[in-house]
């Protein structure tokens, strides 16, 4: 389920905190709780300057944080939202990103209207590709020049073409 992160229990952003999460991001495990905090305010800010928007994720009944879904960027003005997840690795395999993620990009393409999300994976999470391919997303690419190696993924607005 999808929660509003200031209601919620806990660090909002606990997966970066677990080594098993981070090992497929393009940043260091969080040591301590004044570094959430600090993504936590900056992910605020973004938020009201436009930029970007994160729900955090619950299991039914509980006001726990167990992970995030979002747009870590948005362009209104270009038309274009960047698809960003994490969840914590106890609560990996049970469906609960994939249902997160649809949730996200159908709240995105109605309420937002970019004409595309895009989401990066970095190459050998296997796990997080496959579930932006059944999430809808096209395989564009790596993107030259990054290490680690970035693949980068689309999926176009419901109606638009590729």
């Amino acid at each position: 389920m999808l929660r509003g992160l200031a209601r919620l229990k806990g660090s909002p952003l606990q997966g970066s905190a677990d080594s098993q999460v981070t090992e497929h991001y393009a940043w260091d495990t969080f040591t301590n709780i004044e570094q959430g905090h600090a993504l936590a305010s900056r992910t605020a800010e973004q938020f009201r300057q436009h930029e970007a928007i994160r729900w955090g994720l619950v299991l039914p009944g509980s006001p726990h944080i167990i992970g995030t879904c979002g747009y870590t960027r948005w362009s209104q003005a270009n038309q274009f939202a960047v698809l960003g997840y994490d969840l914590a690795s106890r609560y990996w395999h049970r469906g609960l990103a994939s249902e997160a993620v649809a949730a996200v990009l159908r709240i995105g393409f109605e309420q937002m209207a970019p004409h595309r999300a895009e989401a990066t994976v970095l190459t050998g999470n296997t796990a997080s590709a496959t579930l932006l391919d059944r999430a809808g997303f096209q395989r564009e690419g790596l993107l030259r020049g990054r290490a680690p190696q970035v693949r980068a993924s689309v999926v176009p607005r419901p109606g638009q073409p590729n």
